[in-house]
């Protein structure tokens, strides 16, 4: 076993310096960041390999390995009803080594049964599967930042291992898990249905809470997975994604019944073999049902244009001149554009704008404004880079500011307020009002330093990878683009907003019949990723029943309709233009109205259960005190 393990440590070390070679000579990275962390992981875990148990390492790393390989794009799907199964072994194995009961004998009590295995260590081995489903699943974010890369894989699967720590932390106090009987050491099986079902809101919880709060990361969101294969999950337009996280959470729960009955327990597991049927069956069928009854071509049409003017984000998006940047727009978009064109979409952050209160007197504006003014109907939606500034040349900071407004000191006892935005607006022909759409859902580190007043101390790190420190401005209300006649609006999603499915009913709620994407997903090269973030937004096309329009400036811009189909996906690193018809709808889903009811109830009862640990798990501890006196 040294020897293997040598090996392995030699065979890392040699992908490390292999990786980080062909990294530092590549302008661009490609595949050679996954090599690179899936080797840095594995170093970490042989390292410190004797403080595994070989067989729940084995376990874990299962199920870490058949997470990442379900999830997009792999065609596996169905293992993600899979992957918490050797998980779930590791759990119900080490508690069997759960603390004593007051039914607990003293002989038992004081002896090194439980001095020995109390410490169980459910933590290390669920970090050890997440980390390696993170990595597997998204190791491109490091394309972007290799260290910010690092951090997000790694603390979103520490965040990942906390649910599960708290699920088995739960089953001790309410499994009386070891008795004495006759001088025999005896299990006591739990309520399964109490201790699976804080399982599923512990999980259903975290989901809830990383999708609301500013440290969020919620691309591996478990329902998520299903956007590989939308017409398995029709049924998001009354439940959203995490409808799709209850339904792997059940599946793997009665599976991992079935197998521990079968294998293990030597019991009958007939009812949890249909139970699994009908679970799986079930949800596909009434899927098929709705998918085979929405009209995807009813109601008001309208002609949409988009352009991908590919320009690769690290090198020449912001180093190219803004009139080159803008001939090749337009270039791109008269070959398509003409007046029976309803809509024309430019991607994430097209062109600068600077000061919005100026904007008019920018000269790409008034080109701009030129060239929409040729078509009586058209509409032009584009992500822009824009900033407000609140005060000049004062020597004190205006009240009522937000956290995010920055400070400029203009060296002669005067300071400057002004905030950035990373917004989209709208250009409308024959109307000179342009409205502003501030992006809201930001980027951890990159565009915003989470709860920055407690972290103040990391800024200076911030700033050397890259990071925004002041953070951008945003809005709290989601906000929607009217047409000149009013009759109709469409949202503007700007990149990493389009995967959070409860925040994006806002924009249906303000009246949008139609969702555009704007984005720029270069900064991960030809990766995963891109393709991940295109097919999320068939979810919410699902969940809202609205037709989405995806502009990248970079990746892949497409058609989506409310069935969640693509259709002309652009190729990777290619400027392309494509012109479709969409239908428009005003009609509100079930998960438009009331939200993402199933995380909010989530949330709700784990707090419940939380007290109800803490107080059973006192008097457990006070009755087993009180019989060792004894």
């Amino acid at each position: 076993m040294k020897n293997i393990r040598l090996i392995v440590i030699a065979i890392c070390l040699t992908t490390i310096a292999v990786c980080g070679y062909q990294m530092s000579q590549l302008p661009l990275w490609g595949y050679w960041t996954l090599p690179l962390l899936v080797a840095i992981w594995t170093l970490i875990v042989s390292l410190f390999y004797k403080k595994y148990n070989p067989r729940w390492l084995a376990l874990s790393t299962l199920s870490g390995v058949l997470l990442g390989i379900g999830f997009p794009n792999s065609p596996l799907t169905p293992l993600m009803f899979l992957g918490f199964v050797p998980l779930l072994f590791i759990e119900k194995e080490l508690n069997l080594y759960a603390p004593p009961t007051e039914n607990t004998s003293k002989t038992l009590l004081k002896s090194s049964f439980f001095k020995k295995n109390n410490n169980d260590g459910i933590l290390k081995y669920a970090f050890h599967a997440f980390a390696l489903y993170n990595v597997l699943a998204t190791w491109w974010v490091s394309n972007a930042g290799l260290a910010a890369g690092m951090i997000a894989n790694f603390l979103n699967a520490f965040f990942m291992a906390i649910p599960f720590w708290l699920f088995h932390k739960t089953n001790k106090v309410i499994n009386p898990a070891w008795t004495l009987d006759n001088n025999i050491l005896q299990k006591v099986h739990a309520d399964e249905v109490l201790k699976y079902g804080a399982f599923i809101v512990y999980w259903l919880a975290f989901e809830y809470v990383h999708l609301n709060w500013e440290i969020s990361w919620p691309w591996l969101t478990l329902g998520n997975a299903f956007a590989q294969y939308p017409s398995w999950v029709q049924w998001y337009e009354y439940t959203g994604t995490t409808g799709g996280s209850l339904w792997i959470l059940l599946l793997n729960i009665l599976i991992f019944n079935i197998l521990d009955k079968k294998y293990f327990r030597k019991e009958k597991y007939t009812k949890n073999l249909i139970q699994a049927a009908a679970w799986l069956v079930i949800p596909l069928s009434i899927s098929a049902l709705i998918y085979s009854n929405v009209q995807t071509t009813t109601g008001e049409k309208a002609k949409v244009v988009a352009v991908q003017p590919n320009y690769e984000p690290h090198y020449q998006k912001f180093e190219v001149s803004e009139s080159v940047q803008f001939q090749k727009f337009m270039r791109l978009a008269l070959q398509k554009v003409d007046s029976t064109t309803d809509y024309l979409i430019f991607p994430e952050t097209s062109f600068d704008f600077n000061k919005v209160e100026t904007w008019r007197s920018n000269m790409i504006v008034q080109e701009l404004q030129n060239v929409v003014n040729r078509y009586p109907n058209l509409h032009l939606v584009m992500g822009i880079d824009a900033m407000k500034i609140y005060a000049t040349y004062v020597t004190t900071k205006p009240e009522g500011l937000a956290n995010t407004v920055r400070e400029f000191d203009n060296k002669d006892g005067t300071f400057t307020y002004w905030e950035s935005y990373n917004a989209a607006t709208q250009i409308t022909s024959g109307v000179d009002t342009m409205p502003l759409y501030k992006k809201s859902k930001l980027v951890p580190g990159a565009e915003i330093l989470p709860y920055g007043a407690l972290f103040a101390w990391l800024k200076p790190m911030f700033r050397k990878f890259g990071g925004t420190v002041g953070g951008l401005g945003k809005q709290e209300e989601r906000s929607v683009f009217w047409t000149k006649k009013g009759h109709m609006a469409v949202a503007s999603l700007i990149c990493y907003e389009s995967i959070y499915s409860d925040y994006c009913t806002g924009y249906v709620q303000k009246g949008a019949n139609a969702l555009f994407v704007v984005t720029n997903d270069g900064w991960w090269d030809d990766t995963p990723g891109y393709i991940q973030h295109q097919k999320f937004a068939s979810l919410r096309a699902i969940e809202l029943r609205r037709p989405v329009v995806r502009a990248a400036n970079t990746g892949s811009s497409c058609f989506i309709d409310m069935l969640g189909n693509i259709t002309q996906a652009t190729p990777y690193a290619q400027a392309a233009v494509i012109e479709g018809e969409i239908f428009l709808n005003d009609k509100h889903t079930f998960y438009s109205v009331v939200g993402d009811i199933l995380g909010r109830t989530a949330r709700n009862l784990s707090i419940g259960f939380l007290i109800g640990l803490l107080l059973r798990s006192f008097f457990y501890k006070y009755t087993i005190n009180k019989n060792v006196e004894q």
